[in-house]
Parts: C-alpha cells; sequence; structure tokens
C-alpha cells in the first residue's frame, strides 16, 4: 500500500511538470506573433559596465522578488552593477562582480569559478535570477555560468547576513540577477584570443516582449608561462520575457530561461593531461516563471529544472561518471502596508509568505576501472550507483516595518522558517527525516547628520542549513570521494555593521562620493570540509568563528568626461581557537579611470592584491599580484558600435584565489566585439 501511495505521488509530480512545461512552451510559441512586429525605433544608452554608485537619476527596475525594495536601504549594505550590451560575452557573473569591494573569486576556476562575499562563499551566499532562487549541491556552490552575461540587464550584490528577508543560504548576502528586456533587435559578435573564444548574441523584442539567444564556445587555453588549462565549454542559452498589463496596478510577468552547456573543463592544479581530467560533458537548466505584479504585492509562482554530469577520469585507473539532477519549485508572496502614527511621519513596511519544494534530488554514479595486463587494457564496467536520493521542503513567514522621525530612519524585521529534509535511498538503514526551524531578525537605523553625511547601523541574524549532498551524498566529487554527514547542524551568524556615506556636489559636473563599511560577523557551527584520508574528504561543524572587515569606495566625477574610483576592502577571518577561516579572500585596493567623449569610451583598471599569509588547511599561500584591465569602445554609427578589451595586461600568472587546487591565471587576453542595434 505504501509503495502505490509513494508511485501515485510520483505520478503527481510528473503531471505537474509536464503542464508546466506544456504552459511555458505554448506561451513562447504565443508570445513569436507580437515579436515579429517589433518597435525598433528604441535606443541603448553606451555605458562600460561598471559599479553603479552615481550622482544622476537612474531608472527604477522592478525586480520580481526583491524583498528589500520597500525599505528605507538603511537595512542591507548592497552594490549594484548594470551590464552594458558591450560587456565582455566571456566573463562570468563572478568575473563581473569580483570588482565590488568585499567581493573577490573563490574556488578552483574554469566557467564554473564562484566568488565570495565578506569572507563568506559556496552555499552561504543565496543566488537569485529574477526572484528564482538557483540552489545547487555542488559543495563550491551555486554557478551562474548556465546564464550569459548578454542576458542579464543588473547584477545587485547584497552584503551581510540576509536571511530574514531570504531565508537560508543568505547567511553571507544576496547575488539578485535580473534578466535583460530587449526593446528592439540587437547583435553582436565577439572574439578573444584569436579563435581560443567566440560568442554571437541576438536579441529583439519591443515594450512587452523580449526574446534573446547567446551562444560561446571556448578552447582550452593557457596560463603566462604556457601551462596548459582544461577550461574549454560549448555553451547556449536564451530568455523569453512577456510582460502584459491587466488593468491600471497590475502586470503579468512570464520568463523562461533554457541553458545547455556540454565539455565544461574543470580548472585547477591536477595534471589533466598525463593524471586526472574531470569533465562536465553535460549542464541543463530550465527557468520558467510566472509573477504578477501590482502597486503593492507581488505573487511569484517559478520552476527550475537543473541536471549536471560529472566525469573524473583518472588515467589507467578507473573513470567515475555523477549524474546530479533536481527539481525546484518555488512560490513567494510580497505584500507591503503603510500607515500614518501621530509620533512619527509615516510607518510602512511589508510582510511575506516564501515555500520552496526541491524535488528528486539525484545522484547517480558509474565507475569504470582499468587494468593493465601484458600491455593488454582490461575494463571492468560497474552498474550505476544511487549516491543521493532526497528532497527537501523549506517555507518561512516574514514582516518588517519602517518608519522615520525628521532625520532618524528605523528598520526592523523579524522571520520564522521552517524546514523539513528526506532521504528516500533505497536499502539505505540511515535514512531519515530531518525537522528544523530557525526564528532571525534584523533591526537598523539611519541617520542624516548633514545633508550630505549619513550614518547606516545595522545588526542582523543569519542561518543555514545543511545541504541535501552535506548531509546524504556518499559518492565521486571533481576533489575525490566524500562523505556525507546526517549529523550536521545548522549554521547560525550574527552580523554587526556600521557604514558612513558622504556625498558632495559642487557643480553640475564635479561631485564626489564616500562609502566607509566596517562590520563584524560571528559565525557559530562553521560548516567545514574535512580530510579523512588522501582521497576521501567529510563534513563537520567546527567551532564558531569571526569575520571583520572594512570597505572603503571614493567616487569622483572629476568633470563631464573623466569619472575616477577608488576601492578596496581588509578582512580578516579566525576561528574560536585562532585558526584561519577558509574563503577569506585577500585584501585589495582597486582604481578604476572613465573617460567619455561623444563617440567613444575608455576605462582602464587596475588591482592590487596583497599577500595572503593566513590560510585554512585546505587553502595556500597568495603572494601579491598587480593586474590591469582596459576597455574601449567606439560608435562606428548610430547603429553600430566596436569594442576592444585587454584583460591581465601585464601578462601575469597568478593563482586566482587560496583555494589548494586553485588554477593559475590565462595569459593575456585580447578581446574584440562588433555590435549592432536597430
Amino acid at each position: 500500500m505504501k509503495h502505490k501511495i509513494e508511485k501515485y505521488k510520483l505520478y503527481q509530480q510528473q503531471i505537474l511538470v509536464f503542464l508546466i512545461h506544456t504552459f511555458c512552451c505554448y506561451a513562447c510559441f504565443t508570445l513569436l506573433p507580437y515579436l515579429a512586429f517589433a518597435n525598433t525605433n528604441n535606443t541603448t544608452k553606451n555605458k562600460i559596465t561598471t559599479p553603479a554608485i552615481e550622482f544622476e537619476q537612474i531608472e527604477v527596475i522592478q525586480v520580481i522578488g526583491k524583498k528589500h525594495q520597500y525599505t528605507n536601504d538603511a537595512t542591507l549594505s548592497s552594490d549594484m552593477i548594470f551590464i552594458d550590451e558591450t560587456v565582455d560575452a566571456f566573463q562570468s557573473v563572478s568575473d563581473i562582480v569580483s570588482d565590488i569591494p568585499g567581493v573577490d573569486l573563490n574556488g578552483q576556476g574554469g566557467l564554473f569559478q564562484v566568488f565570495s562575499i565578506r569572507g563568506l562563499s559556496g552555499a552561504r551566499v543565496q543566488t537569485q535570477i529574477s526572484g528564482i532562487p538557483i540552489v545547487s549541491e555542488r559543495r563550491a556552490g551555486t554557478s551562474t555560468s548556465f546564464i550569459s552575461p548578454y542576458l542579464i540587464d543588473n547584477i545587485e550584490i547584497i552584503k551581510g547576513a540576509s536571511s530574514t528577508f531570504y531565508g537560508s543560504g543568505a547567511i553571507g548576502g544576496v547575488t539578485q540577477i535580473t534578466p535583460k528586456h530587449f526593446e528592439s533587435l540587437a547583435m553582436s559578435i565577439n572574439s578573444e584570443n584569436g579563435k581560443q573564444k567566440i560568442a554571437t548574441n541576438i536579441g529583439w523584442g519591443n515594450e512587452n516582449n523580449s526574446i534573446a539567444f547567446s551562444y560561446r564556445q571556448a578552447k582550452n587555453g593557457q596560463t603566462a608561462d604556457k601551462i596548459p588549462l582544461n577550461n574549454q565549454y560549448q555553451h547556449y542559452s536564451a530568455s523569453f520575457l512577456n510582460t502584459r498589463q491587466l488593468s491600471d496596478d497590475l502586470n503579468l510577468t512570464f520568463f523562461l530561461l533554457p541553458s545547455y552547456a556540454k565539455d565544461i573543463g574543470k580548472a585547477n592544479s591536477d595534471d589533466f593531461l598525463r593524471k586526472k581530467l574531470t569533465l562536465y560533458p553535460k549542464e541543463q537548466h530550465l527557468l520558467s516563471q510566472l509573477a504578477l505584479v501590482a502597486d503593492d504585492w507581488q505573487l511569484n509562482l517559478a520552476m527550475h529544472q537543473q541536471a549536471l554530469t560529472t566525469s573524473v577520469l583518472r588515467y589507467s585507473k578507473r573513470k567515475n561518471q555523477v549524474r546530479l539532477s533536481s527539481t525546484d519549485f518555488t512560490l513567494n508572496f510580497i505584500k507591503d502596508f503603510s500607515f500614518n502614527d501621530n509620533n512619527f511621519s509615516d510607518i510602512f513596511g511589508q510582510w511575506g509568505v516564501d515555500q520552496q519544494y526541491r524535488d528528486n534530488v539525484k545522484a547517480n554514479e558509474l565507475q569504470t576501472n582499468f587494468y593493465q595486463l601484458e600491455q593488454k587494457k582490461l575494463i571492468k564496467q560497474n552498474t550505476w550507483v544511487q549516491n543521493l536520493a532526497a528532497n527537501q521542503y523549506q517555507a518561512g513567514l516574514f514582516a518588517n516595518i519602517n518608519t522615520h522621525w525628521s532625520s532618524l530612519y528605523l528598520d526592523a524585521g523579524a522571520r520564522i522558517n521552517f524546514i523539513s529534509q528526506k532521504s528516500f535511498l533505497p536499502n539505505n538503514t540511515q535514512n531519515k527525516n530531518f525537522n528544523d526551524q530557525h526564528l532571525t531578525s534584523f533591526a537598523s537605523m539611519r541617520y542624516e547628520i548633514t545633508p550630505q553625511l549619513k550614518l547606516f547601523a545595522t545588526i542582523s541574524r543569519g542561518f543555514r542549513y545543511p545541504s541535501l549532498s552535506e548531509r546524504f551524498y556518499s559518492g565521486t566529487t571533481g576533489r575525490g570521494t566524500t562523505l556525507g554527514n546526517i549529523n550536521l547542524k545548522a549554521e547560525t551568524s550574527v552580523n554587526r555593521e556600521i557604514n558612513f556615506q558622504y556625498k558632495a556636489i559642487t557643480n553640475s559636473t564635479n561631485n564626489y562620493q564616500v562609502n566607509l563599511a566596517l562590520f563584524d560577523h560571528e559565525i557559530k557551527n562553521y560548516i567545514e570540509r574535512i580530510q579523512i584520508d588522501k582521497n576521501t574528504r567529510s563534513y563537520k561543524n567546527v567551532s564558531s568563528g569571526h569575520i571583520k572587515g572594512l570597505e572603503l569606495s571614493i567616487q569622483s566625477n572629476l568633470n563631464a568626461q573623466f569619472n575616477a574610483l577608488l576601492s578596496g576592502h581588509y578582512l580578516t577571518g579566525k576561528s574560536n581557537n585562532n585558526q584561519p577561516l577558509s574563503d577569506v579572500s585577500a585584501n585589495k585596493i582597486q582604481f578604476a579611470l572613465t573617460y567619455q567623449e561623444t563617440q567613444w569610451q575608455a576605462q582602464l583598471k587596475f588591482k592590487h592584491r596583497f599577500t595572503k599569509k593566513y590560510y585554512s588547511a585546505g587553502e595556500q599561500f597568495l603572494p601579491q599580484v598587480n593586474t590591469i584591465q582596459a576597455h574601449f569602445n567606439y560608435d562606428l554609427s548610430p547603429s553600430w558600435q566596436c569594442s576592444f578589451w585587454l584583460n591581465n595586461a601585464l601578462n601575469k600568472q597568478y593563482l586566482l584565489s587560496a583555494d589548494k587546487k586553485s588554477v593559475f591565471s590565462a595569459e593575456r587576453q585580447i578581446g574584440f566585439s562588433i555590435h549592432w542595434q536597430g
């Protein structure tokens, strides 16, 4: 009887997935006739990708699922980056955001390169695309490589514990990615280092509809010292957007993002030519979303299907293949409210409900053994073994309230979160159900000392539940054999932060802004990967730790053409027994100078990364390094534009991060693109 019930539930889930995808496909084909009559008279601003610390009024973009947008801006520290159509097509999200203070590259390298925010990375940083949480079972964390930068309008990096708004996984911050809505026909062709990398992009749309496609391909490269890099890939991605106004204050938004990549090389320190080759033969994603957006509420329904195949070949020994797949269903509702109070100017806020169901999170492994006998190769292929079969349900109820009195703005909020995790591996005596809940909160204030000087102060709590892989997975990964730990506890944190912001406008062309942030992040039950033997790893909760830091940015418009930005960060992270915490990036200082004329624009970036002397067991020493990047745009005509860029201009060979298996940087990259827009 129990078997029949489980089978019936499986049929229900399969029917639901089929209906959702059928609806998505039908919606896409319904949009095509409208796209055929797209208005092509719109223009696009010419602007090199840069952190958006600007004085002029910028357009407010409605972001679905953005829960902190109704606050008094004292709650969360964040940086916004707007992506221009001439962006380097071969950059990843990690590359783009790594120039922000407090943010830097983390992990090993390649297309799946991830980043850290204020010394926290992996599952401690939540990633969202159009309000859809992107959850991965990779220990390194969620990689957004499956979305081309050409399909992105802007990226917001929220720093610090954001769990009251965004739940588990936002213990270190949130990355919000907003898809680009094309309003005319646009095309671009890109190449880098000859034909080592090529990319073709096309977008088409009007006021209500948008459709775009991106293709990127890269061959294996090399470092400045001619060391081969296993960083090849082929990647296809597309986006479909439709927005309809149902009434004066109600819009319906449909979003679809399919992505397919193959032959992705895992770039790390392994000798992939003679000893160990790690590839991702296939990566697939499908995001679909339906959202209702009103003046004072949002309803967001979404689904994310993903599949990843990993192949680890140890020459003359064995080959392991792992297939990981899952389907995530998301529902969230946000409602804002306001009312007047006699003692304060006004009181306003929001409340909301989040739900996410991770269904059929599975990992299957096939091992093939090789034997050498009298110079003849014998092969023994085992059957597929299931290493992970689990699901997860998570729900949260949150609310925040804001008020202000004269120059003082106050904000506070709380969240109750519940999670249920279940493993259902066949014939496994360790199958268990796990249930947990967390109450988290925050309080913040903003005080306007003068019209130019503002003081921000925030204290917030964060939490992260162990992932399904950390708890249940046992099998092969790119680093070797990994064993889950069913006894893991949830991580918790307290983040304290003070910000100073000074903005001065001397005249219409000469102004500057200074931002200084000081923070202290206390973490308990830190989940760390530990070494059991040479080829086997597992997880455990280690002692508590502190991450402290300082972030600084100074931006100035020297005149109508010149813009200068000086920024950097200082970070330190130690456990309670005075040992270094992993993922804390090296300190850095950087300078960017932008010059713009009517027909052309140029930008030069200089970065100095300081020596990292203190590192954890899974990391290594990082020497200091200086790097230079350059970007140049030129308008050939109102419709045609060309771009040139130079990455690693000094042709330095340096480690990308402190990870023990981090790859060296690629050699000097010279890129060119030509862009057309009707």
